[in-house]
């Protein structure tokens, strides 16, 4: 059988419960529990620490091309790293 990869995106107001019913969800049906904002907020300290101008497209692309984020599950928690430190 053919693997198949799964998407699930929730959407809503702030502070209306969307991350707590995601990490429920994810942990329910198995499932990665991936924070968007996280994400976002790793790249941003990225762009901070690598002293960018945002308005300069191509100095922003050329900063990125050095941010490497993941996420791994320790201890029932999921971490975020950006080039290998914790930064969560």
């Amino acid at each position: 059988m053919k693997n198949q990869n799964y998407v699930i995106a929730i959407d809503g107001y702030s502070s209306c419960g969307k991350s707590t019913l995601a990490k429920q969800l994810s942990a329910h049906l198995n499932f990665t529990y991936v924070d968007s904002g996280a994400m976002y907020r790793a790249i941003t300290l990225h762009l901070l620490r690598d002293n960018v101008d945002i308005n300069d497209i191509a100095a922003v692309e050329n900063s990125l091309n050095s941010a490497r984020v993941s996420f791994k599950q320790i201890d029932e928690q999921v971490r975020i790293f950006l080039n290998d430190e914790d930064v969560s």
